[in-house]
C-alpha cells in the first residue's frame, strides 16, 4: 500500500454478511503525526473525510480520529443499519494489535 497524497487503496470491507466496496484516496501524510483521507462509499452520500492525528504522551500514542459526514443523518443511519461506530472502534482495534505484532518481531 502506498500512502501518499493522490494515491488510492480500493477493499472491500465484510460485516454483517456482506461485502461493501470501500475507496481510499489520500489527502495529506505527514508522518508520523498526521493522515486525512477521503473514503468513498456506495454512493455520493455515504462518502466522507477523516483525519487522524497522533501524538506522544507519555511514551505512549494517542490517536485522535475524526470522520465528517455529509450529515447526522447519514451517520445515524450507517449506525442503525451496520453499526458503523462500533465498527470503527474495532478496526481501531485491530490496527493497536497490528503494531503490537509489528512491535514484537522487531530485531
Amino acid at each position: 500500500m502506498n500512502v501518499e497524497p493522490g494515491k488510492t487503496w480500493d477493499s472491500i470491507m465484510h460485516g454483517w454478511g456482506k461485502d461493501f466496496v470501500s475507496k481510499v484516496e489520500y489527502v495529506e501524510v505527514k508522518k508520523p503525526s498526521f493522515l486525512s483521507y477521503n473514503h468513498f462509499g456506495e454512493s455520493e452520500d455515504y462518502n466522507f473525510t477523516v483525519s487522524v492525528l497522533f501524538e506522544e504522551v507519555e511514551g505512549k500514542t494517542l490517536l485522535t480520529m475524526k470522520s465528517v459526514f455529509k450529515s447526522k443523518a447519514i451517520i445515524e443511519e450507517l449506525n442503525r443499519k451496520v453499526n458503523a461506530i462500533e465498527g470503527g472502534k474495532q478496526t481501531l482495534n485491530r490496527l493497536e494489535n497490528y503494531i503490537k505484532i509489528l512491535e514484537s518481531n522487531k530485531p
